[in-house]
């Protein structure tokens, strides 16, 4: 490519992000067809080291032939400086969802693992490692939830090398976070194994809350103790542990080795579980002593004739009083329900027309084309909740977030809150499009889910128990949500 490239190719946006010796712009490619948005960075190089970066670029592009990681698309050399052009992700850093003194579930952390582990095995396969492995290199998508693996460590190491009289490379940095490398990265010397103890870290920050520079370690085997920090089941407990190891050969060997292990203890976890289930219907066992419990057990007496008729009459005027009763009750629930149509169709209404309205600078997109919007709180926390539901199997879709006032008026929307940012209603992509915004989706496995896991991530049902409008839920997890809700 020629010097002018920028010029010619890329309109520059915005800057993002500005350091000593690197600057990452968001530009719009002019020449190709739908004109994207795409992030330039551009590294100080010496020209000794062009060939060098250029050789790494080329292993980067590579590898970015992955669904889960963004592509390389130019990359050139000019004055002095190292140019990359790259496929831009829509979404934010896991650095957001992982946060201290917040712990995330253990689904959440599976699934974590196991988009992370596709991603990296792909990246060892083409005998390349990743070295910057750490929550700011993972980036999730807004409009899909998906898990991208970004920020490959080798060029910001080799960009600030120099060439030794002999050619040979010497790096004074060692590249990823201090906080989450490998001993034996911190020496200069990573394996594919490094990936995966810093992947170990990442899991062990979201169960705990903590930063892994809180960790203890031994400090002669290096060894980082983090077990009574998290609370997790037997079987990911030993997962982590191997990926952990202070000795790489203790260690899983790649990426491919790690996810195969880990697929193979969630498929025995659910044989075991689905055994149980089993054991107690069709056990042979327990079917021969509940036999041998009705040979053994003695008839029960005869009852006197002469009694049977005060047991009959009993029994008749039993039921003529239940029905009276049910009849009582049923009338009564009639005359409440007019009375409280009288007031209002739904007298949470009232207390709900206080509710402040949130600015264009309190939101922010929770899909890419800004068409729903929530406050950053709830948008991340919803993604996390969409993560750890499709780790089982389940997949939630937001289907309207905040809304104005006038938007609430022209929807005729009888729920007030969606002004606040942090009311959301939420769909189930493989149940039928008819149980969007209807009762019916409180028939199917997302709304199920929800109900027993949407607390996890600080969501509740928006209309009491949710059995009104069970698709319409809302964020209560930080202090002014929650100073907002108070009834």
């Amino acid at each position: 490519m020629t010097p002018a490239t920028l010029i010619q190719h890329y309109e520059v946006l915005e800057v993002l992000t500005q350091g000593r010796t690197e600057t990452v712009y968001l530009v719009r490619d002019r020449q190709a067809v739908h004109q994207p948005h795409c992030l330039l960075q551009v590294v100080s190089c010496a020209a000794a080291l062009r060939s060098h970066a250029e050789v790494a670029a080329r292993r980067r592009r590579q590898v970015g032939e992955h669904p889960r990681i963004p592509q390389l698309l130019a990359f050139w050399y000019e004055a002095g400086q190292f140019y990359q052009v790259f496929e831009r992700v829509d979404g934010h850093p896991l650095a957001r969802e992982i946060l201290s003194g917040k712990r995330l579930s253990e689904s959440y952390v599976l699934k974590l693992l196991q988009d992370t582990l596709e991603a990296l095995a792909h990246v060892h396969q083409q005998q390349q490692i990743h070295q910057n492995v750490q929550p700011s290199s993972l980036i999730r998508q807004t409009s899909t939830g998906t898990l991208f693996l970004s920020h490959f460590g080798e060029m910001p190491r080799l960009v600030a090398s120099q060439l030794s009289a002999d050619g040979e490379i010497i790096s004074p940095i060692v590249a990823g976070n201090p906080d989450y490398i490998a001993p034996e990265q911190q020496y200069g010397e990573p394996e594919f194994a490094s990936d995966l103890y810093s992947l170990g870290l990442v899991a062990v920050a979201a169960l705990s809350g903590e930063s892994p520079s809180y960790l203890p370690r031994d400090p002669v085997t290096a060894q980082v103790d983090w077990r009574d920090r998290i609370s997790a089941s037997p079987f990911l407990t030993d997962f982590l542990d191997r990926l952990l190891q202070a000795e790489p050969g203790d260690r899983f060997d790649t990426a491919q080795t790690a996810l195969a292990a880990l697929e193979t203890a969630q498929t025995k976890v659910r044989i075991a579980n689905d055994s149980k289930v089993a054991t107690l219907v069709a056990s042979p066992g327990l079917r021969q002593l509940a036999a041998n419990q009705l040979e053994t057990t003695a008839a029960p007496a005869a009852i006197p004739s002469r009694y049977l008729w005060r047991i009959l009459a009993g029994t008749l005027v039993g039921l003529l009083l239940f029905g009276i009763g049910v009849k009582a009750f049923q009338w009564s629930s009639y005359r409440l329900t007019l009375l409280r149509q009288t007031f209002s169709q739904d007298w949470r209404v009232w207390p709900r027309l206080s509710y402040p309205e949130a600015t264009a600078q309190e939101l922010t997109n929770l899909l890419a084309d800004g068409s729903i919007q929530l406050r950053p709180a709830a948008a991340t926390a919803f993604w996390q909740m969409t993560s750890a539901a499709q780790a089982e199997g389940i997949r939630l879709y937001p289907l309207t977030g905040h809304l104005t006032r006038a938007e609430q008026r022209q929807r005729a929307t009888q729920e007030k809150d969606y002004v606040t940012g942090y009311a959301i209603d939420i769909a189930d992509l493989d149940a039928a499009e008819s149980s969007d915004r209807a009762l019916s989706f409180a028939q199917t496995r997302a709304f199920r889910w929800l109900q027993s896991n949407a607390t996890d991530y600080s969501f509740e049902p928006s209309v009491s128990d949710g059995s009104r409008e069970p698709w319409h839920w809302r964020y209560v997890g930080d202090t002014k949500s929650q100073q907002m809700f108070e009834e």
